[in-house]
């Protein structure tokens, strides 16, 4: 029901757009920052576990610090490009390959890693 005090739609639907862009700007950067702050922790696990020259899979790092998509990434598939890129940058090599264990992997194979010295 409207009066003749209510602002006319025009105005409404005009601030209705800011504030929907504005909001979508803060989304993204909410993101954004969940997903720096999911990388360096992801970077952080890797490395304990590379300067102690375990072996260790993805799981092993995603056991502690979780997956992309917990915060809001749309995939989890910048596990590998993670990992991967430490083992472009020497800081780990491919020792092996072993199944998964997480149920939902199906015993997939996985690669086996581990610090380089």
């Amino acid at each position: 029901m409207s009066n003749d005090n209510d602002p006319p739609f025009e105005g409404d639907l005009e601030l209705g757009r800011q504030l929907r862009d504005e909001g979508m700007e803060q989304a993204e950067e909410a993101l954004a920052l969940r997903i720096s702050d999911y990388k360096k922790r992801f970077a952080w696990r890797l490395h304990l576990l590379a300067v102690r020259r375990v072996e260790f899979t993805s799981e092993d790092v995603t056991s502690v610090v979780g997956f992309p998509t917990d915060v809001g990434a749309p995939s989890n598939a910048a596990i590998g490009a993670l990992i991967n890129g430490a083992a472009k940058q020497k800081k780990i090599e491919r020792v092996g390959f072993r199944q998964a264990r997480r149920p939902n992997q199906h015993a997939t194979v996985i690669a086996v890693w581990r610090g380089r010295s």
